[in-house]
């Protein structure tokens, strides 16, 4: 089968786009991709065998895709991404000549998506500043307050289009296909779900044999060490919700005897960082919960998240399935998230760990963190994450993603 994808960031360094070139490299294996998008200087991957036509601007866009759709002839099209104005003369294009449409919104589609500006600066933890604090200028503001309005108004015009346009839609969980479905109506046979895979050695490198907490950082005892394993951002990435809820053990205990310690590790994100400190300080949680930014680890090392007792993400919104809860599976380490991460599927296919709805509700998270310590718990859910790091493989991403394709394409022949 000949797949076309197209992505205008493909060249960028998003998360995303990273993401997609894995994909490829695996689907590459028994189809043929071609990979449409933007020409720029950062791409990050050229996998074997997968074929790049780019263009300079919108002109040159609309220049060369009815050359791209005659030369190419594909069998389907991927389009990723929604708020993406040149993703509509994309899909009118592939419905002039014939061509079934798979629209992947990259969990674009959702309530916090539509409240308020996302990102100002870079988010990829990968190629932010490991040095940097992010914070809002002036202008930025100005987008972030007027964002919401534009956005809107994108969704009821060109959204409605795109969406109309499209034969099917690929969504990361079942979280992502019910926020679409609030907003656009389709039957549930129109979705498809891309599990995405990890490659293990891009997690696991020469890292020291040292054990992270115990040794490096001298906490030589009994206690659980949990990892916020993320940048530090405050709201999307629930880190308001994570520290309520360790306020809320605190105050059933007493500081000195909440039994785990919490380190916050990460790039700092728009001010989380000093957020997080004023919250540790204003409420005496120095004893139990730590702040280690860029600098306090190797840059690129793993050993944190490998040798932590659990990772904690109490995410409101994410593009796709969190990269570092893959990684967590990778090194058996349970998890305990929110239904925003799209990790929810995967605890329920394999006992990893545990998804809490109400994570707004300091209670629940603080029942929560206690029940990931849990002694027998974290025997089966290591146990569930090594099975589940069996699965989130991008050659397995690969080939479900081929045999819906497949599917799909013979319904619209």
């Amino acid at each position: 089968m000949k797949i076309a994808i197209f992505y205008r960031d493909i060249c960028s360094t998003t998360s995303e786009a990273f993401e997609f070139l894995n994909l490829a490299s695996a689907l590459v294996e028994k189809h043929e991709i071609i990979f449409w998008g933007g020409d720029g200087a950062n791409l990050q991957l050229r996998p074997e065998g997968v074929r790049f036509n780019l263009y300079s601007d919108f002109k040159d866009l609309l220049y060369k895709l009815p050359i791209w759709f005659q030369k190419d002839k594909p069998d389907v099209l991927i389009v990723l991404g929604f708020f993406l104005l040149p993703n509509l003369p994309v899909v009118r294009s592939a419905k002039r000549h014939g061509v079934p449409i798979v629209l992947h919104p990259l969990g674009q589609v959702a309530d916090e998506v539509f409240a308020k500006k996302m990102f100002t600066v870079e988010s990829n933890v990968r190629f932010m500043k490991q040095d940097g604090v992010y914070q809002d200028t002036l202008r930025q503001r100005i987008v972030v307050t007027a964002n919401p309005h534009l956005k809107r108004l994108y969704k009821w015009l060109v959204g409605t289009l795109l969406v109309k346009q499209s034969d099917a839609i690929i969504v990361s969980s079942k979280e992502e296909r019910r926020q679409f479905r609030q907003y656009y109506s389709r039957p549930y046979q129109d979705f498809m779900t891309l599990v995405r895979g990890i490659i293990p050695s891009d997690v696991a490198g020469s890292e020291p044999e040292t054990h992270f907490y115990r040794e490096t950082l001298s906490y030589n005892d009994c206690l659980p060490n949990l990892v916020f394993w993320s940048r530090i951002e405050w709201y999307y990435k629930g880190l308001d919700r994570l520290l309520n809820g360790v306020k809320v053990v605190r105050d059933r205990v007493g500081s000195d005897n909440i039994p785990f310690r919490l380190f916050l590790m990460g790039p700092d994100y728009r001010g989380g960082i000093s957020k997080a400190v004023k919250f540790i300080n204003d409420h005496e949680l120095q004893k139990s919960v730590y702040l280690l930014p860029p600098g306090s680890y190797p840059f690129g090392s793993k050993t944190p998240l490998r040798d932590a007792d659990g990772l904690v993400l109490l995410s409101r919104w994410d593009t796709g399935m969190t990269r570092c809860l893959r990684e967590a599976m990778f090194f058996g380490v349970p998890v305990m998230v929110t239904p925003g991460t799209h990790f929810a599927d995967v605890i329920t296919d394999y006992d990893c760990g545990l998804t809490i709805v109400d994570a707004d509700n300091p209670d629940s998270v603080a029942d929560s963190l206690l029940m990931l310590i849990n002694r027998q718990n974290q025997v089966d859910w290591r146990k569930g994450a090594s099975l589940a790091a069996q699965a989130l493989t991008w050659s397995r991403a690969a080939s479900q993603m081929g045999q819906d394709l497949e599917r799909f394409r013979h319904k619209h022949l």
